[in-house]
């Protein structure tokens, strides 16, 4: 409908996807869905949730865009959906994505910047006057509904963060892209008189990243797993923070981040950057691997 349009909101979509596209290409764009593909190597059918196609004098540049909101790409026992679609005959593969969440991918073909949220596009949206447009309205509501929409920044009052449901959704959103590109699927919050954060599971609960009320200032991370066990199975590079941040527990902290170091940026992609880096650097996603490894032997024990 834009590109019959030729409405220019379409040259900063096709931006934000990293597709080379100009006025004159409006002519010779065609958007279709659910296209599907023999792919011999891998014996598998392919079916894209959308495949643009802009036809050239010499050649048909064609990009194929995966839609995900709280699935994950497809993994299969040697290869995953991207893999898949980069296999697709006669094309040259292009390969975008539009999620909700992070996700992560064995392909050493698609890059990063690649992956487009729908938070982004909700925002590229709202740039542009759709107000009499009731479709285009509806799915903007739809985004919002889904907690797909704008991302709130966290924001320092005199109080305090200025909004708890901020924070909530900070965490929520930040914890879940992680588990999902360490394939953990399960999120759940956890909301206790002295403390409030997420769960992430293996079949139980094994890491828990959130903040206690007597220190709100940190998010912490702690494991569910006895920490004498986990300790000795963790790399001798990661240690176990040697404070207690809640003497009721007793239990260690095997990270933390101050919230004010989220509150010094200006946007939210800088934001989530830096919690992306965080949870890289503390190499949180070996507490994690090792947790569930060791969860793994005691369910195993009890059988």
């Amino acid at each position: 409908m834009l590109i019959a349009q030729k409405n220019k909101f379409v040259l900063d979509l096709f931006k934000m996807f990293d597709i080379p596209f100009e006025e004159s290409d409006f002519n010779t764009t065609t958007v279709e869905t659910q296209c599907e593909y023999w792919v011999e190597e891998y014996k598998h059918w392919a079916r894209p949730d959308i495949q643009i196609t802009i036809k050239n004098i010499n050649v048909d540049n064609i990009y194929f865009i995966e839609c995900k909101v709280d699935s994950d790409l497809n993994q299969y026992k040697k290869f995953d959906q991207i893999q898949l679609y980069e296999k697709i005959p006669n094309t040259k593969p292009e390969i975008r994505t539009l999620t909700k969440y992070d996700f992560s991918t064995t392909s050493s073909i698609f890059k990063e910047k690649h992956k487009v949220f729908w938070y982004q596009l909700f925002e590229l949206f709202k740039q542009y006057n759709f107000q009499n447009d009731i479709l285009i309205r509806n799915f903007l509501t739809f985004l919002e509904e889904n907690n797909m929409g704008e991302k709130k920044l966290l924001v320092m009052k005199p109080g305090g963060l200025d909004n708890y449901y901020s924070l909530y959704s900070f965490l929520y959103e930040n914890i879940s892209d992680f588990a999902k590109r360490c394939n953990y699927s399960t999120v759940k919050f956890k909301d206790e008189e002295d403390s409030f954060g997420f769960d992430i599971y293996y079949k139980n609960p094994i890491v828990w990243i959130g903040c206690y009320r007597a220190q709100p200032d940190y998010i912490v991370v702690q494991s569910y797993i006895d920490s004498e066990e986990l300790r000795n199975a963790l790399p001798k590079t990661i240690k176990s923070e040697k404070y207690i941040i809640d003497p009721i527990h007793n239990v260690p902290i095997f990270a933390k981040k101050a919230i004010i170091d989220f509150l010094n940026v200006p946007t939210v992609k800088e934001q989530i950057t830096i919690f992306k880096d965080w949870v890289n650097n503390s190499s949180i996603n070996k507490i994690l691997d090792i947790s569930r490894d060791l969860a793994k032997k005691q369910i195993k024990h009890k059988i």
